[in-house]
């Protein structure tokens, strides 16, 4: 177990403009990822509501083992849109590189 590949799935909402699905999309892909999370054939961890420090320090922690960043919620052309700021796009290349 210690070399398991691990998904990241991050979720983030404005809580200005709501994305109404985003709720089920997260309980929807976690039933799905469950049982092959069981089988352990991958980890899966989720942040709901998701910071600037959260995807950072999360992409940082698994960077040897990450096989998938997974983001849900608003985004621009060159950011993904945390639930407290802008994460740019170049700043998460940067760390997906890594």
């Amino acid at each position: 177990m210690a070399n398991m590949e691990i998904l990241l799935l991050a979720f983030a909402n404005n809580r200005e403009h709501p994305l109404p699905s985003l709720a089920a999309e997260y309980a929807g892909l976690n039933k799905i990822l469950s049982p092959r999370v069981l089988r352990q054939h991958f980890l899966s961890w989720s942040v709901s509501h998701a910071t600037l420090d959260d995807v950072a320090y999360y992409l940082t922690l698994f960077r040897d083992r990450l096989s998938l960043f997974l983001y849900s919620g608003h985004a621009g052309r060159d950011a993904l849109l945390t639930e407290d700021g802008a994460a740019r796009a170049a700043g998460i290349a940067h760390l997906l590189g890594q």
